[in-house]
């Protein structure tokens, strides 16, 4: 009677791990699955890598003045705005409610080389996320497009932010501000604006997926 109730327990015992053991497999089944969708969506949700070993940058000239270089004179350096099917210069905006007159001293702090005043566009957020942008030389920066998009909602702290595709070119790129575009090849940047006590700011910046580089 002894060793039957001893096998009992051993049966029970044997039971008990078994099914352990499954609720085991399950759930890290489960945490892999989980995982692996994560990432998954992670990697749908972020920019494609862009291989950048062939650009060569041009060698940077700290000293140089670019309004002194007469081709980079010749080129456009109108900041043009686009929203719908009309195109015409930033400057002439009438309506600023959605920021876009913000760029205007944007791409002016890039073809100045003003490192300190582009890291006060920034929220908190970004530069955390992303670190203060390191001094850079004078971006001789042309064919500029900003294209308004419209409103997201849902961003965290602010809970909305003007859309924007942001596009230039910059020539003879030396790679001090930009590493992910050639020389006059323009790869366009989607800007998060969202309104601060400070203005305007860019909270968000991503790119638009399968962009081959020139």
């Amino acid at each position: 009677m002894k060793s039957m109730n001893n096998r009992k327990r051993l049966n029970l015992f044997k039971l008990s791990i078994l099914i352990i053991s499954i609720l085991l497999v399950c759930v890290l089944v489960y945490g892999i699955a989980f995982a692996v969708n994560q990432f998954v969506m992670e990697k749908r949700s972020q920019p494609d890598e862009i291989n950048t070993d062939h650009l060569i940058y041009h060698f940077p000239d700290w000293e140089e003045n670019i309004w002194e270089d007469e081709k980079y004179m010749e080129k456009d350096h109108t900041i043009f705005f686009q929203n719908g099917a009309e195109t015409y210069p930033l400057a002439d905006v009438k309506n600023d409610e959605k920021g876009a007159s913000f760029f205007l001293n944007y791409i002016d702090a890039l073809i100045q080389g003003d490192h300190a005043a582009l890291n006060t566009m920034y929220t908190s957020e970004y530069t955390d996320k992303n670190g203060f942008f390191e001094p850079f030389t004078m971006q001789k920066v042309y064919d500029v497009l900003v294209s308004y998009k419209g409103t997201a909602k849902g961003v965290e702290r602010y809970g909305e932010a003007e859309v924007f595709d942001l596009s230039y070119c910059i020539m003879e790129n030396n790679g001090t501000f930009r590493r992910d575009i050639a020389s006059d090849s323009p790869r366009t940047q989607i800007i998060y604006l969202v309104h601060t006590d400070d203005g305007y700011k860019i909270h968000e910046v991503s790119y638009y997926k399968n962009r081959v580089l020139d």
